[in-house]
């Protein structure tokens, strides 16, 4: 079978936008050949060059992390700009990059907070060398052991591969300037750092992380839903801008609440739009939202919704939008 008949065979391009199915093509190009190709750069050159040019067009690797990044999302970087590298745990990272003629090498200092700067250092990435990779943190970095443990109440079993990231080594912090409970709550006392974030191990050894204790919820028919997970899914709406999903235990359904792209759109349309989202992506009943309120007129970057790193504060959401949420939990 030649290449564009498993190409055709594999994939619904009919259904696809030009602009989807040209990254689609990228995406199974990268796949089937394990690196660029003739092919793939052939769609470099033509349909992504405006992408490459508004982006510099030397990018040659980008980094992600602090926040679960959608497949929809991670493809797209992939296909247009290179490889965009996972990483998990580190604040300071020394990038080399350098022509393919080698006639110069530029080297970047990123000052990043991303993920945990308890660690002070490389916790986890993924490289290169690992071929195009979704949905994986990589392998532990050097120095640092890492370990998963049951996570009690829920179905997270470190016997089963799954559970709260807990990680050793000189990287380590020490504690918590001057505040000792919040250091013993984090330390055990030989030396783990509770992460609070659930992770799994993958069959090659690598780490993938699938949300945050503190954002897992059980609902009344007893599933657990990972809202900062499901939040990265919806995301992919480009009906939004940003969303924040609210669960209560005593409910078997979720609401959110949302920045919409465009101040005119109603919520009828936009709730429509993040339902066919949840079935694209294969989410359950109950991960699929209920009702959302919107914030027309607001931007999340200077109402106090978000962190200086981009994070939702789930707290002053739910509680500026309180009279809404106990409104739409006695409508459903």
């Amino acid at each position: 079978m030649s290449i564009l008949q498993s190409l055709l065979t594999s994939h619904d391009f009919h259904s696809l936008s030009p602009p989807s199915a040209a990254v689609s093509l990228k995406w199974f190009l990268l796949n089937l050949y394990g690196r660029e190709s003739y092919w793939s750069q052939l769609l470099d050159r033509t349909v992504f060059a405006s992408v490459k040019e508004i982006t510099g067009g030397r990018i040659r690797i980008a980094l992600t992390g602090g926040a679960p990044i959608s497949h929809e999302t991670h493809r797209f970087m992939y296909s247009t700009l290179g490889h965009l590298l996972q990483g998990y745990g580190y604040v300071r990272l020394v990038v080399g990059l350098k022509t393919e003629d080698e006639s110069f090498v530029v080297v970047i200092i990123l000052l990043l907070d991303i993920g945990l700067t308890e660690i002070c250092g490389l916790g986890a990435i993924t490289l290169p060398e690992m071929g195009y990779r979704l949905s994986t943190i990589g392998a532990p970095g050097p120095s640092l052991e890492i370990k998963l443990v049951s996570v009690e109440g829920t179905d997270y079993r470190a016997e089963g591969g799954q559970g709260e990231i807990w990680l050793r080594g000189p990287s380590v912090m020490k504690g918590y300037y001057k505040q000792p409970e919040q250091t013993q709550e984090a330390l055990t006392e030989d030396g783990w750092f509770r992460s609070g974030d659930i992770g799994i191990w993958n069959p090659d050894g690598t780490m993938s992380i699938t949300d945050r204790i503190k954002n897992l919820v059980k609902l009344s028919n007893g599933e657990y839903v990972a809202l900062e997970q499901l939040e990265s899914r919806y995301r992919d709406s480009v009906k939004i801008k940003n969303v924040c999903l609210l669960a209560q235990g005593g409910k078997d359904f979720i609401l959110g609440v949302v920045e919409p792209s465009d101040d005119q759109i109603s919520k009828e349309d936009l709730l429509a739009d993040l339902k066919a989202i949840a079935r694209k992506t294969g989410c359950s009943r109950s991960e699929t939202v209920r009702d959302i309120a919107l914030t027309h007129g607001e931007d999340w970057m200077t109402n106090g919704f978000l962190t200086t790193s981009g994070k939702l504060k789930r707290r002053e959401i739910e509680k500026r939008f309180k009279k809404e949420i106990e409104e739409m939990y006695k409508q459903h």
